[in-house]
């Protein structure tokens, strides 16, 4: 055991002498981190959004597969392009593990200071509460429509608006409202409050301050439950992201677009095995598996694009590349808000008559025409709250310091 632990840390603690290990990898990788690169995976973050609202919105806005009047190949293939929205949140994962990973290691293995909880807990959580308290709200107002119009809210109660601010959906509390897909942020959450866990206790140098971390992560392991635990695994395949070594035979055209080939192929896959389509009658498979097949393919995705776009300025051309961004700027606020405008519309509409579109162009124009607005109704909501996370970061982080240097 002994043994194993020293290997373990020998892999990720920097030596200060030869500066071999993690933090020549992680300095390497830093490296690669191209503009060109962020912007890929800005085009990831925005798609996998837009993916995850079509089919939480074609859910509601075509009839169910089993009153299609021509269940023909067309129709086949939009409802099975609409189902991909489960891919589109283990992609999320990924990159967010990318993503919070790489400011923990820049922290933890180039700082001289060593890895500060405080600027990291700030950082988090202004970035969290700044969209998620207002999107709460804001699911408490447009829920009203749907409540209106028949729908029934069984989690809109005050412990839920609470528990839901402090990342406890599904845990402790339903996810408040109609907004379903707030399960996923509360996976966020936790993540980072044991990644950085597991990290300070790899890097300490006593038992004491090792096993403390240690336990602290098992319990938040424990707490947060055997399923968002084992999706945890994804999160941590974005993590590993920056710290493998360096080989520029993976950064060629074809390594990516077969990578990326298979990223599309496992995502479309997993909505045929959760509808039974690839497996026996009788046999069930848990998608977890399907969904780490995913993450692993998004991680193959990422690690060679760094390589890829090396040293390169932009991904297609400066006018592209800004709406790429711009885009990722308001996908936190278009996967929190989406939910209720989706369902409320639904239950309105139901309410005066409309029982589904079948397949076919009107269908289609609705679901692209009602996507946009939707997108459009996110980024105004984002250019009062997402906007301004580093405003709002940098003012709660000179407050904290005013009040830590009273405290001295």
């Amino acid at each position: 055991m002994a043994g194993s632990v020293q290997e373990m840390r020998a892999l990720v603690e920097p030596d200060p002498a030869k500066g071999s290990g993690v933090q020549v990898r992680f300095k390497e990788s830093e490296a690669t981190f191209s503009p060109a690169a962020s912007t890929f995976f800005d085009l990831l973050r925005f798609g996998a959004a837009v993916i995850v609202v079509m089919e939480h919105l074609a859910s509601r806005l075509f009839v169910g597969y089993g009153y299609l009047e021509q269940p023909g190949l067309w129709a086949q293939l939009l409802y099975w392009i609409n189902l991909l929205g489960s891919p589109a949140v283990v992609v999320f994962f990924v990159l967010s593990g990318l993503f919070i990973s790489r400011s923990i290691y820049r922290s933890a293995l180039l700082s001289n200071r060593g890895f500060d909880w405080s600027p990291y807990m700030i950082a988090r959580v202004s970035r969290l509460w700044l969209v998620l308290i207002p999107a709460l709200a804001f699911t408490f107002a447009v829920d009203q429509v749907a409540e209106a119009n028949g729908w029934v809210n069984k989690g809109g109660g005050v412990d839920v608006f609470v528990g839901n601010i402090f990342f406890v959906q599904t845990i402790l509390v339903p996810q408040f409202g109609s907004n379903a897909p707030l399960w996923s942020i509360s996976n966020e959450f936790w993540y980072y409050m044991i990644f950085p866990l597991i990290m300070l206790a790899v890097l300490s140098t006593t038992v004491w301050r090792r096993l403390l971390f240690l336990a602290i992560g098992v319990a938040l392991l424990l707490f947060i439950g055997p399923r968002k635990a084992a999706y945890f695994l994804m999160w941590l395949l974005g993590a590993a992201v920056m710290l493998l070594p360096v080989c520029r035979r993976i950064g060629r055209g074809y390594s990516l677009l077969a990578a990326t080939t298979l990223l599309i192929f496992f995502s479309l896959m997993r909505p045929l095995v959760a509808r039974g389509r690839l497996i026996f009658d009788g046999v069930e498979i848990d998608l977890f598996w399907p969904d780490l097949m995913i993450a692993v393919a998004a991680f193959l995705v990422m690690r060679i694009a760094l390589v890829f776009f090396e040293g390169r300025e932009y991904f297609i051309n400066m006018s592209v590349d800004s709406m790429i961004r711009k885009g990722a700027a308001f996908s936190f606020s278009l996967y929190v808000v989406h939910y209720p405008l989706v369902n409320s519309g639904y239950f309105l509409a139901h309410a005066n008559g409309f029982r589904g579109f079948q397949p076919g162009p009107i269908g289609v124009a609705f679901e692209v025409g009602i996507v946009m607005l939707i997108c459009a109704i996110a980024w105004l909501f984002a250019s009062m709250t997402e906007r301004h996370t580093d405003t709002v970061r940098m003012a709660v982080a000179q407050a904290w310091l005013r009040v830590s240097r009273r405290g001295v």
